[in-house]
């Protein structure tokens, strides 16, 4: 049967077939009783797709929507009747429009939309006010006879996903600066120690291995810091709301604070004075 019209009416509020094709219920094969009946077929698919919260829709060969759910209207910001209406439905020229960046979206896009045969996927941001990413799967359908008869879309929304990679790699650009300044105090202090045959004042050798220390355990906190994430992140760990006193808890902050930042002065021996580490 041919690319008739098709009504476009929504079967229980799950989804439009929006012509009648290849890709119609009609012509979907059951291995079990050779030909399933229309009406069943799309009653199944049907209930499928309203559950879906990606979007999900049917292109025939020559890339007429010939199916879509609710979840892929909401995910495309259109309205269901611009697909049924119009004669054909640019989705890959629409999906450029959302785009953030289409120029440098578009040869990424148009690998995975110029390959019907092949199952593939690509991610975009979009241009909204708050930035969100989208993701594209397209799939082949194929009939009993391995005949092209278009493909499959599926729409996802990742953003989530995306915040949750940017979080990942902030965590360990600031991990990465959180454990060079402690490593970089200890490495001077030690430094300082062993390359210098004067006898160093008690006092200013107490201050400078109690530098060395406070430095070590500030690597301690970097660390175990990273390891709580990880565990986050795992679920291996539950987080746990407990009562906390907030004077005390600022006190030591800025003790932690004034112990990690404060640079005392270190002898120079070349000049004879003190000088800022």
């Amino acid at each position: 049967m041919d690319f008739a019209a098709g009504d476009g009416v929504d079967a229980g509020n799950n989804g439009w077939w929006t012509v009648e094709s290849a890709l119609s219920p009609s012509h979907i094969s059951s291995k079990d009783t050779g030909v399933a009946s229309a009406e069943l077929v799309h009653s199944i698919l049907a209930g499928i797709a309203a559950n879906m919260s990606s979007g999900f829709l049917l292109l025939n060969a020559r890339e007429r929507v010939t199916y879509f759910n609710a979840s892929a209207v909401r995910l495309l910001g259109i309205k269901s009747r611009e697909l049924i209406e119009q004669p054909i439905f640019d989705v890959r020229k629409h999906l450029l429009s959302l785009a953030a960046e289409p120029e440098e979206v578009r040869a990424e896009l148009d690998c995975v939309w110029f390959s019907p045969q092949q199952e593939s996927s690509t991610d975009i941001a979009l241009a909204d006010a708050a930035l969100r990413w989208l993701r594209i799967h397209c799939f082949p359908m194929w009939d009993a006879r391995g005949q092209l008869l278009g493909r499959g879309i599926l729409l996802d929304d990742i953003t989530l996903e995306h915040t949750s990679i940017e979080s990942h790699s902030e965590t360990l650009t600031l991990a990465a600066h959180e454990l060079k300044t402690p490593l970089a105090v200890i490495k001077g202090c030690a430094t300082t120690l062993l390359g210098n045959s004067m006898r160093w004042d008690p006092a200013m050798l107490r201050e400078m291995l109690q530098m060395i220390d406070t430095q070590a355990d500030r690597l301690y906190d970097v660390l175990n810091t990273l390891l709580d994430v990880w565990r986050l992140d795992s679920g291996a760990q539950a987080l746990r709301l407990v009562q906390v006193h907030l004077p005390e808890l600022l006190h030591q902050l800025v003790e932690r604070i004034s112990r990690a930042y404060i640079r005392p002065l270190l002898p120079c021996p070349a000049r004879g004075r003190g000088c800022q580490r």
